[in-house]
């Protein structure tokens, strides 16, 4: 039986190793990978608020709660598919101070249109790939684990004198 226990205690510390997502980029590796106004429109779409001060134009996007303005929320695409939770905001209000929200996206463009730099808070962009071969190992190893444990422990009391 000591057997069985220390098998099924390996199994269990290998269920919780394996994952059954992996990693891709980060929030911060997202977010600067950003570049340009196309780049920051292609994925988000045209922002909530506008505010220009001196050469630098800031964009505002809602990711949270009705926007003050058009009540709406930015429209944002997560993993190319857009956020099902998300209104969509076409007309853009010039601003001189931004509005608070608990989920938003900044970004800061110099007169190029480059993206000088990003704030966020309460978002988180990580890209991860599902590995569906974990996931059936994962299983594997439940299924196997309890099989030993039921056969080892000898329910219906089969054992020979």
């Amino acid at each position: 039986m000591k057997t069985i226990t220390k098998i099924f205690a390996a199994f269990a510390g290998l269920i919780f190793l394996s994952s059954c997502s992996k990693l891709i980029y980060s929030h911060e590796e997202v977010m600067q990978s950003y570049h340009t106004k196309n780049d920051v429109i292609r994925q988000f779409g045209q922002p909530d608020e506008i505010m220009i001060v001196n050469d630098t134009t800031r964009w505002l996007y809602n990711c949270g709660e009705p926007s003050v303005f058009n009540d709406t929320k930015t429209k944002v695409k997560v993993n190319g598919v857009f956020n099902a939770g998300s209104g969509f905001n076409t007309i853009p209000v010039n601003v001189k101070q931004f509005s608070r929200y608990n989920k938003y996206v900044q970004f800061a463009f110099n007169h190029d249109g480059k993206v000088l730099n990003w704030d966020s808070s309460g978002l988180n962009f990580a890209e991860r790939k599902a590995k569906p071969l974990a996931t059936i190992g994962v299983v594997a190893t439940v299924v196997t684990a309890i099989a030993i444990v039921i056969v080892g422990s000898d329910p219906w009391n089969m054992k020979t004198p």
